[in-house]
C-alpha cells in the first residue's frame, strides 16, 4: 500500500443489506428534493441497518399505506423520520432490511 492512500477498512460494514421495493422507490423520488428530508431518511436507514434487533421498540406492526390501484394489503413496521412529517415502512425478511414504503400519512 502506498503511503497515504486512503483506505475503507475502518468504515462499519452494516448488519443488513438494503432491499428497495417499487413502492419505497417511487415515494424516495418526492424527497430526493429536499436535502434535508432526504438526510434525515438515510440516517435512519442506516440506524436500522445496524440495529442489533428489528423491530425497534416503539415501531408499531400495521398496513402499509399504498398508492398502488388496486392497493396491496402488506404488512411492515414503521418509525418516523426525525423532524419531518414522514413515516419509513420497514420489514426485516431473510436477514435483509425491506423498504417498503416512505408517506406523510402515520400508523
Amino acid at each position: 500500500m502506498r503511503s497515504g492512500a486512503s483506505t475503507r477498512s475502518s468504515a462499519a460494514v452494516p448488519r443488513r443489506l438494503v432491499e428497495l421495493t417499487t413502492s419505497f422507490a417511487n415515494d424516495w423520488q418526492a424527497v430526493f428534493k429536499n436535502a434535508q428530508a432526504r438526510r434525515a431518511v438515510q440516517r435512519l436507514i442506516r440506524r436500522l441497518q445496524n440495529a442489533d434487533t428489528l423491530p425497534l421498540e416503539g415501531d408499531p406492526l400495521s398496513f402499509v399505506p399504498s398508492a398502488d390501484a388496486p392497493p396491496i394489503a402488506r404488512f411492515g413496521n414503521s418509525r418516523r423520520v426525525p423532524r419531518h412529517n414522514l413515516w419509513l415502512w420497514y420489514r426485516e425478511r431473510r436477514g435483509r432490511l425491506q423498504l417498503l414504503a416512505l408517506s406523510r400519512k402515520p400508523p
